[in-house]
């Protein structure tokens, strides 16, 4: 079925008018259909994009402070006893702790020593509790005992490992 427009006698500008009015709306439909949905499509894959961006700026934070701990931890890392590393922290400082292991880390039970340190003086001591506090592992500190002798004081620590 063709429409004859030949019985309209239509002058040179309505024809034009009529071919332009065609085109425009031809035009609308294209973008309304096509390019606007896909345009909303490019946005939210943009905005996808800067999430993903973000969280691999977080992750690459993460392996940095990974990469911190790992280098307090040392060699041997999270398999490290809590005398290891009273031992590592006492040959920094220059005291000799004598440890003995009070209760073994089986099952739910946590892995607890007792730390004598002796001749120490107060600085030597909060040095030595701030280097047991910066563990990056938890360690809890169950009892503290301190005697004074003279100047110099004796010191018993009771320490376990915390495990959740």
């Amino acid at each position: 079925m063709q429409i004859d427009l030949s019985r309209y006698k239509l002058d040179w500008s309505h024809k034009h008018t009529g071919v332009a009015a065609g085109v425009l709306l031809a035009i609308w439909v294209y973008f309304s259909l096509i390019v606007g949905p896909n345009s909303e499509r490019l946005q939210a894959l943009e905005n996808d994009i800067a999430l993903k961006e973000r969280q691999i700026s977080q992750l690459k934070n993460l392996g940095q402070r990974q990469g911190e701990i790992d280098a307090l931890i040392g060699p041997g890392g999270e398999n490290r006893s809590i005398e290891s590393r009273v031992e590592q922290v006492g040959r920094e400082l220059g005291v000799r702790p004598l440890i003995r292991k009070v209760a073994d880390g089986s099952g739910s039970e946590p892995n607890t020593v007792e730390v004598r340190l002796g001749g120490l003086y107060l600085k030597e001591l909060i040095d030595f509790l701030k280097k047991i506090e910066a563990f990056p592992v938890t360690i809890q500190i169950v009892r503290l005992e301190v005697t004074k002798v003279q100047s110099r004081g004796g010191i018993v620590l009771l320490l376990s490992d915390l495990r959740l």
